[in-house]
């Protein structure tokens, strides 16, 4: 059997995810250890691309494919190389010097040829090294400037694509000055734009907080001329970019209202989420989308995610909202699903719930254990709702409140004002003391007192009294102020 066929076997057993790990290091020992010499490059990042998907492990066959590789690369296509480069990011991290030496010689030939490169290709070579740590690098730097270059000769999708690309890849400003320039050239080529590829340079500018009214305006115009036309993604994404980048247009939302409420059977978990936490953002109370929106997802709890459970909580209390008895799947799925949270997922489900004044003990004490074991890993905002959300539902629970109390106490110098008037009106709520966490937001409320609003004064005034703390200097300010 030729090597090229092994190789493709290989591949086919990777892309299929069929568990051949043993057969595929087995092949690739006779193939790469001896045969090296009869793979092209396509062949090359097929190897390593099945031992990504297949889990094996050898560093001495990575290290010859890819020391093989950049002794060739300056003999190779640009399509050659964009596929070593998709290769490399698609496998695990592996900090070898012959991979990290792969790495540099496929980066410098890109910023070398990058005017050779073809739109999509542009967007893999971005994507790959993005994702391998890169995005600061000089090759994307050399995409960026050839992509802006030969942005006239794309067509609507290849313009999409780049723009989706650059939003999503965590490029420095460059990036954004093209998502820019993208949406300049769609609002000036609306009429031959298709919805969808309108739709995902809308979705890139809100991604990176570009406010682009011209632009916002054209797609408007396009779903509201062609409403029943939109399939059930476009209709999601919409939604999402016009509550990021706040985007208020009262016939638009009634008719995505109309549109969400005829298409609900067809959408997705995360569609769903999208839709309840844009109407959040946007103040959109429709009563008819909101009881489809719940009803729809009570029906399919069990494909929700920790994330999207999390911002569909947070949606209905942000609007008012409350958890009905007939939504009691969506507490016990929240619950199982627990583990799956993140510190932002835990802090949101916790307010919300506080929010709404319902407690539900079980959710309640699971979010309390998964807070403590991942407290390392929670920012201010995080602390200061968590704290916030027990002390207002009243849950006296002293080991939750230590645990996040000592983080807080690390992350003392990137709270805002009202963090520390959340964290010490939380402890104040159930007359909970702790002199050294009182001590530090004092100072810091000294520091930046003229920050605050008078609300969040009035929060600290009434916790420091509450809490017996003796600093008549501050509590005089605070009175001043």
């Amino acid at each position: 059997v030729s090597s090229v066929d092994l190789t493709n076997i290989a591949w086919s057993l990777a892309e299929l995810a069929i568990e051949a790990g043993p057969l595929v290091e087995a092949v690739s020992a006779d193939v790469v250890g001896r045969r090296l010499a009869d793979l092209g490059p396509q062949e090359l990042g097929y190897w390593l691309w099945a031992f990504t998907r297949t889990g094996v492990d050898s560093a001495e066959l990575l290290g010859a494919i890819s020391r093989d590789a950049a002794i060739r690369a300056s003999d190779l296509g640009v399509q050659e190389i964009v596929s070593l480069l998709s290769s490399l990011a698609r496998q695990a991290t592996d900090a070898s010097e012959a991979r990290h030496r792969l790495l540099v010689t496929l980066a410098d030939e890109i910023s070398c040829r990058a005017m050779e490169l073809g739109a999509q290709q542009m967007a893999m070579v971005v994507f790959a090294l993005c994702k391998l740590g890169e995005s600061s690098s000089s090759a994307v730097a050399a995409v960026l400037r050839a992509a802006n270059n030969k942005l006239n000769t794309f067509v609507p999708a290849d313009l999409a694509n780049l723009a989706w690309t650059f939003a999503q890849s965590g490029t420095e400003a460059g990036g954004a000055n093209l998502v820019a320039a993208v949406a300049r050239l769609a609002s000036q080529q609306a009429h031959s734009f298709p919805m969808h590829d309108f739709v995902s340079v809308a979705s890139a500018c809100a991604t990176l907080a570009l406010q682009d009214m011209e632009l916002m305006q054209s797609v408007a115009a396009r779903f509201l001329t062609n409403i029943h036309e939109v399939a059930t993604q476009e209709l999601s994404r919409m939604c999402w970019a016009c509550s990021k980048l706040l985007y208020l247009d009262e016939e638009l939302q009634q008719k995505l209202a109309g549109a969400a409420v005829q298409q609900m059977a067809e959408f997705q978990p995360a569609h769903l989420a999208n839709i309840i936490w844009s109407c959040a953002k946007l103040t959109n109370k429709s009563e008819q989308l909101i009881d489809a929106l719940c009803g729809t997802t009570m029906g399919r709890i069990e494909e929700f995610g920790a994330q999207n459970l999390a911002n569909t909580v947070w949606s209905i209390a942000t609007l008012n909202f409350t958890i009905t008895e007939k939504m009691e799947a969506f507490v016990e799925h929240s619950t199982k699903k627990i583990a799956e949270f993140g510190p932002q997922g835990l802090a949101n489900t916790s307010w919300a719930f506080a929010k709404m004044d319902q407690k539900f003990d079980d959710l309640m004490t699971a979010i309390s254990e998964e807070a403590r074991a991942k407290a390392a890993e929670f920012e201010p905002q995080n602390l200061s709702n968590t704290l916030w959300a027990f002390a207002t539902l009243r849950i006296e629970d002293e080991d939750l409140m230590w645990t996040l109390s000592g983080r807080t106490i690390e992350k003392m110098g990137e709270c805002t004002c009202r963090d520390l008037a959340s964290t010490c009106w939380a402890f104040a709520r159930i007359h909970m003391q702790h002199p050294e966490l009182v001590a530090v937001i004092s100072a810091s409320t000294a520091r930046h007192m003229a920050e605050f609003e008078a609300k969040g004064l009035s929060n600290c005034a009434w916790a420091f009294s509450v809490l017996e703390l003796q600093n008549a200097g501050l509590m005089n300010s605070l009175a001043a102020e």
